[in-house]
């Protein structure tokens, strides 16, 4: 965030939500137009608060598709549903 105020570089959110039959669709927000103030840690906690909130309405739309990647890779995928997407695969490359 306070790369963003001090440079004036756009903020964007952006979606990958992932549909049933394993296309997604991709969109990328408007820029977020930040409120300043002049005071730089004011500045911060209010954008990076209004940041989570419209964050936070997106994982509430579509909790199924939060993700979270700290520590990702140090846990398998569980079989089942790497046997569920490999069917899923077979069945759109039969169609």
């Amino acid at each position: 965030m306070a790369f963003a105020i001090k440079t004036g570089a756009a903020l964007h959110i952006s979606t990958d939500i992932r549909q049933p039959d394993d296309t997604h669709i991709i969109t990328v927000s408007e820029p977020i137009d930040l409120k300043l103030s002049g005071d730089m840690e004011e500045d911060v906690r209010a954008n990076t608060e209004r940041l989570m909130r419209m964050l936070e309405e997106l994982i509430c739309r579509y909790p199924d598709q939060w993700l979270w990647v700290h520590n990702r890779w140090k846990a398998r995928p569980d079989p089942k549903w790497i046997e569920r997407r490999k069917r899923r695969r077979e069945v759109s490359m039969d169609q």
